[in-house]
């Protein structure tokens, strides 16, 4: 089973999905909006909707985030990367929920999934494939830099624009990877954490100290918090049963 690493930006975490997520899901599968995403869906529609966001992870080794408010806690939305069977390219996606939409959220929570993309699972290339007429996505992916690369035609559906982001700059570069001979020490720190599974998805814990994805919380060395942050973000699949 994949551990689904926890990303962090300023504002927001990046989590897995639980079960309780699903009310907000569904209500958003019950609107218009949803259409962008093949909605709108009845409820057991949009239950196995929900499933199958959860298992992309666990076949593919990545997958859609919650989108987390710190402030408050609140289920915003999601971000992914998202690559099923007879997708145009792996991409990065996402839908923030009508109330939160306007805040930058889907901005941030992008340019933090992109890097994890490129800097930590190392794809050579990130697109995002949007239905054409969706004017705000548009927008989003030529505000992130990306830029139109082709157009898919679909007889019975909207056509695809598929978009291409550039290569990250030094402000995305928030997964460091980690050199070959420090892997035998991280191993180490390995054995000294536990992982908690919450509503069948598994999550990585720390016991010394240290928040999802290294987040200090007391504790800890300073060099402890160091090799477990770069861990976390740099080697989730290692983490696996």
């Amino acid at each position: 089973m994949t551990v689904i690493p926890i990303l962090e930006t300023e504002r927001l975490t990046l989590r897995p999905l639980r079960s309780e997520d699903f009310e907000e899901y569904a209500a958003f599968y019950r609107t218009e909006r949803s259409r962008v995403r093949g909605g709108p869906l009845v409820r057991d529609e949009a239950w196995r909707q929900f499933a199958t966001e959860i298992g992309h992870w666990h076949l593919r080794g990545y997958g859609p985030w919650a989108i987390e408010e710190k402030a408050t806690g609140a289920f915003c939305g999601l971000v992914s990367l998202w690559y099923p069977e007879g997708w145009p390219a792996p991409e990065v996606g996402w839908v923030v929920w009508a109330k939160f939409e306007g805040q930058g959220i889907a901005y941030e929570a992008a340019v933090r999934a992109r890097a994890y993309a490129f800097v930590t699972l190392g794809w050579p290339q990130v697109a995002s494939c949007i239905r054409d007429g969706n004017t705000r996505s548009i927008r989003l992916a030529e505000r992130l830099g990306a830029t139109l690369d082709r157009r898919i035609e679909r007889p019975d559906l909207p056509d695809f624009l598929v978009y291409l982001h550039p290569q990250p700059g030094t402000q995305d570069l928030q997964a460091p990877r980690i050199p070959n001979d420090r892997r035998d020490e991280m191993y180490r720190l390995r054995a000294r954490s536990h992982v908690r599974a919450t509503a069948g998805v598994v999550e990585l814990v720390d016991t010394h100290g240290l928040g999802p994805c290294g987040e200090s919380r007391g504790g800890s060395s300073p060099s402890a918090r160091t090799m477990f942050r770069s861990f976390t973000r740099v080697c989730p699949l290692f983490w696996s049963f």
